[in-house]
């Protein structure tokens, strides 16, 4: 994938992911937390909620690109086209069938941090099982580059774009205009990433 095609697609994918039911819900949680707490402090929430989230997404970016080129890992292209299409038509099937997966919490590897983290930090820090797929499909596209500059600037890039609606609902009020533009989003978002991935695959396969 060319490196503006993997900037495009990461934009796209952070912006799809807040919009995944199981984020949706998590960040909807946290949006109406930070709105009972003074507008200081709910800056404070989202500003941790914003650097953790692109601190470990860019660390990730750094690492992948960064192990790929020192190891000369070149993913072959259909092993790219089967991992996006089998991402898609995950996507789809989770709509109908429920598939038990658990969150990534990547602070859960420091001993008390549930205690002592904020709930922003916590939050920037988690991976919601929903998003695992999107943010695993941009690595191995940034494997695919190994270019650790560019694995740094698609994943600033998801991470922004995922945390954009955050910060939009945690200073708009929850009203009930809202909660159903929500739900219907989440509803929704499943099938367009679905077909967003059914559309690269198909792409990959028809530029071999």
């Amino acid at each position: 994938m060319e490196p503006w095609a993997i900037l495009v697609f990461a934009v796209v994918l952070g912006a799809l992911a807040f919009f995944e039911p199981c984020a949706i819900a998590s960040n909807v949680l946290f949006t109406q937390y930070v709105q009972r707490i003074s507008r200081r402090e709910r800056f404070g929430q989202l500003g941790r909620m914003a650097l953790a989230r692109i601190g470990l997404l860019v660390a990730l970016g750094l690492a992948v690109s960064g192990l790929a080129r020192a190891g000369g890992i070149a993913l072959p292209d259909i092993f790219l086209e089967v991992a996006y299409g089998s991402f898609g038509a995950v996507y789809v099937v989770s709509r109908f069938v429920y598939i038990p997966v658990p969150h990534i919490r990547f602070y859960g590897i420091v001993p008390g941090a549930e205690r002592r983290l904020a709930e922003g930090t916590k939050l920037g820090l988690t991976l919601p099982a929903c998003t695992i797929p999107l943010a695993g499909a941009l690595l191995m596209a940034l494997a695919g580059a190994a270019r650790p500059a560019l694995g740094a600037a698609a994943m600033l890039l998801f991470a922004v774009f995922f945390s954009i609606p955050a910060f939009i609902y945690s200073f708009r009020p929850a009203t009930a205009r809202t909660l159903r533009f929500l739900d219907r989003s989440a509803r929704t978002t499943p099938y367009l990433t679905g077909i967003l991935f059914a559309l690269v695959a198909a792409g990959k396969a028809l530029a071999a």
